[in-house]
């Protein structure tokens, strides 16, 4: 198995992997079948996240550490924004945290996303984890690691990632884990209307603003229906059913920026 090009956040790191026999040890404090500690940090949105609090609702939890100049990283995050939309937007079986392991501002990490994470849901971003990083003893990156429900490491490196199902390929026989659409979890009212055009459409729907990069569609009766990506500002709605939608369009950090509605022909 190769590894990711090597990205290393300090002198240090550099100085101790050319001793002999330090280098798996300095990458990796928590081997395959070891317990990971409990942890808090927060998101550049102020949502606060603790492993063992996700860990007791049954979910697995998958890292990302990363830097903004490292190019792996930058290959692999659409991968990385497509399995965190593809399976919940964090509200499902699977949670995906991207820990920034530089004192980056928040827009840095924000314009890192948008650039990078392609037209999936953009991964909640901790900046300035170097504290957490040092506790996992990560000195590369990208280094993606799955944590069980039991809080063992699964995996403490996912590598090669050439698609997302290198991800999900990481994840136990019989895990149980299955895609699901983001939840939205709010009502139509509570998001401003925004046009769509054409309406009706026979399928391909223009949107009106820029940061929309997903939309998740529910039917007449309030039921979601699919998350789908937006590109070049157009939606396509081909492989439904006939009838009317509500279009709850989401901006990079999963949240409904505008609300529409469609009849699809």
């Amino acid at each position: 198995m190769s590894l990711p090009k090597f990205h290393f956040h300090h002198a240090l790191a550099v100085a101790l992997l050319a001793l002999p026999g330090m280098a798996h040890a300095q990458a990796y404090n928590y081997p395959n079948g070891s317990t990971v500690a409990d942890f808090t940090v927060t998101d550049v949105d102020g949502n606060t996240h603790t492993l063992y609090t996700y860990t007791a609702q049954g979910r697995y939890v998958l890292l990302d550490f990363f830097t903004l100049t490292c190019l792996p990283c930058q290959e692999t995050a659409p991968h990385w924004a497509e399995l965190y939309q593809t399976y919940g937007c964090n509200s499902a079986d699977i949670v995906c945290l991207s820990l920034d392991y530089e004192a980056n501002t928040v827009a840095d990490v924000q314009a890192y996303s948008t650039t990078y994470c392609g037209p999936w849901a953009h991964p909640p971003v901790v900046t300035d984890a170097l504290a957490l990083t040092d506790v996992f003893g990560v000195g590369n990156a990208p280094n993606y690691c799955l944590i069980g429900p039991d809080n063992v490491m699964i995996n403490n490196v996912i590598w090669p990632v050439a698609s997302m199902a290198d991800f999900v390929a990481a994840l136990p026989v019989g895990s149980g884990v299955a895609p699901q659409a983001c939840g939205v979890g709010m009502a139509e009212t509570e998001v401003p209307a925004q046009a769509t055009y054409p309406n009706p459409t026979s399928g391909l729907v223009q949107l009106g603003r820029a940061d929309v990069v997903s939309v998740a569609v529910h039917d007449a009766s309030g039921r979601l229906c699919t998350t789908r990506p937006v590109r070049a500002g157009q939606l396509d709605l081909q492989g439904l059913a006939p009838g009317l939608y509500v279009l709850h369009q989401l901006n990079a950090r999963g949240v409904a920026v505008g609300s529409s509605r469609t009849m699809l022909e």
